[in-house]
């Protein structure tokens, strides 16, 4: 942002205070010319208004009522060109100019004021390239920071500290927060609710919204068309156009991430289903070997077979999520923390195959089936259990070593 002391620094005798030494450091927001009675419906706010002093230089009375408009438009400064109306500055300007808190500069008769607008834009120019260095250096800090091992982590506090507030991220799973200072913490759970009405809306867009007086915006962390987590940002000053610039790369930086997570994720399924697939087709040397591959560590000596089935109006991932609950007979073992801890998982069409490690103290033998449990014959027959809603039916084997 150019101050108003920039400005006269950049300007020297083209525009210099009223009646002070120099100007103050106080931001304009822009260059503003204007000879009528009343410009604010023309002004934001901020501004540095250029007049000859032709609307209110004439009576007390006017420049009082002229630097009121101006107070209560927020104008930053005024400044008076000396030459087509006023030789000197009137002493009864510079007291409402007091009055209202408005700064009053001098341009010097001859002094066009196209000078002071192409000096305001000389230094914008410059202040931007240097945003931009800025920011380059602020995105290639956090691209690094998003190939290290807590890469969200880094990635969070890196965008604190470049916009000078807080940030935090919220995953849809169950990874825990990630917040930078640690103070953001505080504002978690407001985040969590507004993130919830992202995903009840289906809005894959940013939202703005307060929180205990900070205004946070909420950007959506997506791989293609899935939300993998929010990224919640509270800057601490108003946001440049660089500091967006800077926001959005850190979501591109984590939407890559969470994509690399599903690759590898989607990776690590498939070598799963191939281990456990050259185990249930009697070949354990050589799932053994794809295990190690895929970094699924020893594969255990003895292991139960849970094979389950999802109705019609139940997808895999629902049934899954509903093994652990199915109601079972007394005489099958609880497998709610193995089938939650399972690696090697197999789909063959509507069935699916878990393989589940058998702890090493059992004895191996199966118990006997309850009355209500269907039965079969052979190895398999330990039992069934079954769920009425989502409709999931399963049958788990007795304790098998590989070879069987």
């Amino acid at each position: 942002m150019i101050t108003l002391l920039q400005l006269g620094a950049e300007l020297g005798t083209e525009f210099f205070p009223a009646s002070t030494g120099t100007f103050r450091a106080q931001p304009v927001s822009g260059v503003h010319v204007s000879e009528l009675e009343d410009p604010t419906t023309y002004l934001d706010g901020g501004e540095l208004l250029l007049t000859t002093g032709m609307p209110f230089a004439a009576s007390e009375e006017a420049s009082r009522a002229y630097m009121r408009r101006l107070q209560d438009k927020k104008v930053c400064a005024l400044g008076l060109g000396l030459g087509p109306w006023l030789r000197t500055v009137p002493e009864h300007v510079i007291a409402a100019c007091d009055a209202a808190g408005i700064e009053l500069g001098i341009v010097p008769d001859q002094v066009p004021f196209q000078n002071i607008s192409r000096a305001y834009w000389r230094l914008a120019s410059r202040d931007q390239a240097s945003n931009l260095m800025g920011s380059l250096g602020t995105q290639t800090a956090l691209a690094r920071a998003a190939v290290r091992p807590d890469a969200i982590n880094a990635v969070v506090r890196g965008l604190a500290e470049a916009v000078n507030g807080w940030a935090a991220y919220l995953s849809v799973d169950s990874r825990p927060a990630a917040c930078y200072p640690a103070s953001a913490e505080a504002f978690l759970g407001e985040l969590r609710h507004e993130s919830m009405r992202f995903r009840r809306n289906g809005m894959p867009s940013a939202s703005t919204f307060e929180v205990q007086g900070h205004e946070v915006a909420l950007y959506p962390i997506l791989s293609g068309t899935t939300i993998h987590g929010y990224l919640g940002v509270a800057a601490g000053r108003r946001p440049t156009k660089a500091d967006r610039q800077i926001i959005m790369t850190a979501c591109t930086l984590l939407s890559l991430r969470a994509r690399q997570r599903e690759l590898a994720a989607s990776t690590n399924n498939a070598l799963s289903s191939a281990t456990a697939k050259l185990l249930l087709h009697g070949q354990p040397e050589a799932a053994r070997l794809v295990g190690e591959e895929a970094g699924l560590g020893r594969i255990p000596v003895r292991v139960r077979i849970l094979l389950y089935r999802a109705g019609a109006d139940t997808d895999a991932a629902t049934a899954l999520h509903a093994l652990p609950s199915l109601a079972r007979p007394a005489a099958l073992p609880d497998v709610a923390a193995a089938v939650r801890e399972c690696q090697l998982h197999y789909e063959d069409g509507a069935e699916h195959y878990l393989i589940l490690p058998e702890p090493a103290d059992s004895s191996g033998n199966g118990e006997a089936v309850a009355p209500q449990a269907a039965t079969a014959t052979g190895p398999m027959a330990c039992g069934r259990f079954d769920s009425p809603a989502p409709e999931v039916h399963a049958v788990l084997s007795q304790p098998l070593n590989l070879a069987e």
